[in-house]
C-alpha cells in the first residue's frame, strides 16, 4: 500500500528451486500509481518485488518467499537479488514481522557463502545488532553463543576475499570490551588512564535506512 500514492516502476522476479537452487524463472515489470494496486502472477517459489531494484520501495517476502529464502538464498548467483532477500528480511525482522531468532538461523546457514563483501559486512552487523537488541531476553544468551560459534566459523573458513568481514565478530556481542588503557610516564612506568567512552562494534550498517 501507497501512503500518499505516487508512480513507480517496479519489476517483479518470480523465482523457482530447482533441486535446491533459486532461479530467475521470469519476470514482469509494471507501473502502478496508485495506493493499491492488485497483480495477477503466475505460481512461484519466491516472488520478488523490485527485483533490479528500479525504484525507492520497502518490500516484503510473503511467506513461502520467506520459506524459499532461508533453505536457499545463497545458492542465488545475482548478487543485486540476494541484496534485495537480505534487506526484506532485515527489515521484516526489525518491524517485528520475523522473529530474530528466524533471521540469525538465516543468517548463520547463509552468511559464509556470501561473495559480495558489501553485503556480507552489512548482514553480520546486522545480525549482531538483532542479538543485542531484538532477540527476549531468556534467549540471548543462547542465541549469542550459536552467533559467537558462527562467527569463528565463518572467519576460519573465509578466503582473503571476505575474512576481513568476518574479523572482529568473533566475540560474543552481550560482552563489552575492556576499555582501560595505560599509559606511560616519564619515569618510564604504566599507570592507567581515563576510560575511553565505549563505541559499540555492533553498530548496524544496513542498505537504505536503519
Amino acid at each position: 500500500m501507497q501512503d500518499p500514492p505516487r508512480p513507480h516502476r517496479l519489476r517483479v522476479g518470480l523465482y523457482a528451486l530447482i533441486d535446491g537452487v533459486l532461479v530467475r524463472r521470469e519476470s514482469r515489470d509494471l507501473d502502478i500509481a496508485e495506493a493499491r494496486t492488485r497483480v495477477e502472477l503466475p505460481d512461484a517459489d519466491l516472488v520478488l518485488l523490485n527485483d533490479g531494484d528500479l525504484s525507492y520501495v520497502k518490500a516484503r517476502l510473503d511467506e513461502r518467499s520467506t520459506d524459499a529464502a532461508e533453505r536457499s538464498l545463497s545458492t542465488l548467483d545475482d548478487s543485486l537479488a540476494r541484496g534485495l532477500i537480505w534487506s526484506a528480511l532485515w527489515n521484516a525482522t526489525r518491524d517485528g514481522l520475523l522473529p530474530a531468532a528466524r533471521y540469525l538461523a538465516i543468517v548463520r546457514a547463509h552468511a559464509a557463502a556470501e561473495a559480495s563483501v558489501g553485503l556480507l559486512t552489512a548482514v553480520l552487523a546486522n545480525a549482531a545488532f538483532a542479538v543485542r537488541h531484538y532477540v527476549a531476553g531468556d534467549a540471548r544468551d543462547a542465541e549469542a553463543r550459536a552467533w559467537l560459534q558462527a562467527t569463528w566459523s565463518g572467519l576460519h573458513a573465509a578466503g582473503a576475499a571476505t575474512g576481513s568481514s568476518w574479523h572482529g565478530r568473533g566475540r560474543s556481542p552481550t560482552s563489552r570490551p575492556s576499555t582501560t588503557r595505560t599509559r606511560p610516564t616519564s619515569e618510564g612506568s604504566s599507570t592507567a588512564a581515563s576510560p575511553r567512552p565505549w563505541v559499540s562494534p555492533w553498530t548496524p550498517t544496513c542498505a537504505g535506512s536503519c
